[in-house]
């Protein structure tokens, strides 16, 4: 059975949006920190599914070990997520950049 979505859930969701544009954040701004959590969210524990998928792959190195080298890139994350929120500019105007 598939539901249709409801009439006033997508206005609701619409008016939330408008709302946002009206508060200078724009809604290409959204996705993009969307994404840097999910990737985030990716690569560290208890979640971690990157580490664990490493760590099947190779048996003979512990999480432990594996969860350690992934420190460096999951703080690199977190400041650019930061920098991004601060500066929310920047993952807008990059883009226009480099595609026009």
């Amino acid at each position: 059975m598939v539901l249709a979505p409801e009439p006033a859930a997508a206005k609701g969701a619409l008016q939330c949006l408008q709302r946002r544009t009206t508060r200078s954040v724009r809604p290409s701004f959204t996705p993009n920190s969307s994404l840097l959590v999910t990737e985030i969210s990716l690569i560290t524990p208890p979640v971690g599914l990157n580490g664990y998928v490493f760590s099947t792959v190779l048996p003979e190195v512990s999480t432990t070990t594996i969860f350690r080298g992934m420190l460096p890139f999951i703080t690199v994350d977190i400041l650019r997520l930061a920098l991004f929120v601060a500066v929310p500019w920047i993952s807008l105007v990059l883009p226009q950049l480099f595609y026009g």
